[in-house]
């Protein structure tokens, strides 16, 4: 396996952790991550330190301007930091994923990742978020636009599109296209002990 970045991305609630899980369980590296909760009953797969390091440095303003990688992170002081993260975790080679929202991939472009978007229904989204009171601070608009404008900004970026209803429902063609930039072989034994169509609430 190569080594390198993969970077999935996504509006929340869209199904991303279900597509990072597979990815760990297809022995990509993702180090320390969030633990599951009622909301992930699965985990998130989301790198707590790396998260904390990225909102730290760019902010978290939804509705802002996407941050850019030069903005607070000159002579590659961000690439720098990723690495340290990643060493202190433990990481060593092979191909290594990071889970968050669209709204950052700018500053992922410097490691030339595979971008691997994740997409769900903007409806599907938003009924999420009033479940899970996620971005709960913004009105139902809001919130759309902030669906919306990440949606726009993956339209645009090169990479494996992943429709996360079919993987949830268990079809594994769905889901390879993630594995093949990274030379992995599909497993559908690893793929089937990791679906629970019962957790995707449409």
């Amino acid at each position: 396996m190569s080594s390198r970045a993969v970077v999935v991305i996504s509006p929340g609630r869209s199904g991303s952790s279900l597509v990072a899980g597979l990815l760990a369980g297809h022995g990509v590296w993702v180090g320390e991550t969030r633990p599951p909760d009622q909301w992930n009953p699965r985990g998130y797969f989301e790198n707590t330190e790396l998260k904390r390091a990225l909102v730290k440095r760019f902010g978290r303003d939804w509705l802002g301007a996407f941050p850019q990688p030069d903005d607070q992170c000159p002579s590659g002081a961000w690439q720098v930091e990723v690495a340290r993260i990643l060493k202190a975790q433990g990481y060593e080679t092979g191909p290594w994923a990071f889970k968050g929202g669209a709204f950052y991939w700018k500053v992922w472009q410097p490691f030339e990742p595979v971008f691997i978007k994740v997409w769900r229904e903007p409806g599907a989204i938003l009924r999420s978020y009033r479940r899970c009171r996620f971005l709960n601070k913004y009105t139902e608009s809001q919130a759309a636009r902030i669906v919306a404008r990440q949606h726009e900004a993956m339209a645009q970026i090169a990479g494996p599109d992943i429709m996360a209803d079919q993987v949830a429902a268990g079809r594994g063609h769905a889901f390879r296209p993630a594995l093949e930039p990274l030379g992995i072989a599909f497993d559908r034994e690893i793929f089937e002990a990791l679906i629970n169509p019962d957790l995707w609430t449409p």
